[in-house]
């Protein structure tokens, strides 16, 4: 039960008194009241209102493995204030209500905005060439969620450079018609990441090159490619081990890229002791000589300027009795004890084997 009483106080002014009335109240619950004033209990409010459904989502600016994603952001009550958070996933095929907890998270969503201002971010590790479907969902403090979004598509970019091109092919040779290729792994992107696939191709009538490599024989092969500055290697069968034999490898990407035709690889068939190229030289670049080696022979390669009995050239490149198998050389026609290079002519490339000349191949050196 509730009452006020009035009462009437008396105060003195010097020697004259003073009269005023005044409340004093009570309450049930002995919470002190005056005149018009009550105790109102707290009101405790629900926040059931969700951020607003974004429809303006769209993918744009394709990278190579990236695509941006701009929206008008949604606010905390509808459009108004500032969401909490996002939720922005990405597949590829059309994303819809059923198959949104299927769908990828994009990470590194940004923290949202204040409502009705431009929001922007970017979906990456994704794959080149390839469309990709985005929609998202926004949520307040309370943990109300938004719809899901409208649906953007994009398509990433096609990939443009290539795997570099292998410099260090080498060869081997493990039987008649038999032999060993082996060189270094190489990256996706130029030397960065693994590449994808090899591209072996074989000729036998000169040397692999890009102007004949859609005439060479590719040579079967499952071989995946390691780790770049991994050691590889592939063993390879020809058809007639009697003929020179040329090998050259291009790296592919996943799209794909395919690199510069590498070195060429000489294999010297069983009927041949000399190789060499190429067949113009010039000032700067090496000359490379393969050769073949019958095993427990004196060997002598020889570069002559001008015709002379074998064993008696110009410079001798080797000599020595190396066990059978194939040989390689390189020569760039550069004295450095003179500090000049070699008079611009042609040469003759000489093989004697126990001293008997077996082959002998003519090249032109250039300024």
């Amino acid at each position: 039960m509730k009452t006020n009483q009035r009462r009437l106080v008396l105060f003195w002014l010097g020697s004259l008194p003073l009269v005023a009335a005044v409340w004093f109240g009570c309450s049930d619950d002995a919470s002190p009241t005056g005149p018009g004033l009550t105790t109102q209990p707290p009101i405790e409010t629900i926040d059931t209102i969700p951020p607003a459904t974004v429809n303006a989502l769209a993918a744009k600016s394709p990278g190579v493995r990236s695509l941006g994603l701009q929206w008008v952001a949604p606010g905390d009550n509808g459009w108004f204030g500032t969401a909490a958070s996002y939720d922005i996933r990405y597949s590829t095929s059309p994303i819809n209500a059923d198959n949104w907890a299927e769908a990828l998270m994009v990470s590194r969503t940004p923290m949202p905005i204040e409502g009705g201002r431009i929001q922007k971010c970017s979906a990456i590790s994704l794959e080149p060439a390839t469309k990709y479907y985005f929609a998202m969902k926004a949520s307040d403090e309370s943990s109300n969620v938004s719809d899901i979004s409208n649906v953007a598509n994009g398509i990433t970019a096609q990939e443009r450079m290539p795997p570099s091109e292998i410099t260090d092919l080498a060869i081997s040779e493990l039987g008649d018609g038999t032999f060993l290729l082996t060189w270094t792994a190489l990256g996706d992107d130029g030397v960065l990441g693994r590449a994808s696939k090899y591209d072996v191709r074989c000729y036998p009538f000169g040397i692999v090159s890009e102007e004949n490599w859609g005439l060479c024989t590719p040579v079967t092969n499952t071989l995946l490619p390691t780790a770049p500055g991994e050691p590889e290697s592939l063993i390879v069968d020809v058809e007639y081990p009697e003929r020179n034999y040329s090998f050259g490898i291009k790296v592919g990407d996943e799209v794909t890229n395919w690199s510069y035709v590498s070195n060429p690889a000489l294999a010297p068939g069983t009927e041949s002791y000399l190789w060499t190229y190429p067949q113009l030289v010039q000032q700067g670049e090496e000359m490379t000589i393969v050769f073949r080696a019958p095993g427990n022979d004196w060997v002598e390669v020889e570069l002559y300027y001008l015709m002379g009995a074998c064993g008696l050239g110009e410079v001798t490149l080797f000599s020595g009795s190396p066990s059978a198998g194939i040989y390689t050389i390189t020569y760039d026609f550069y004295d450095p004890k003179t500090d000049t290079y070699q008079e611009p002519n042609w040469y003759q490339v000489s093989i004697c084997i126990s001293g008997e000349r077996q082959e002998l191949n003519r090249v032109q050196f250039l300024e």
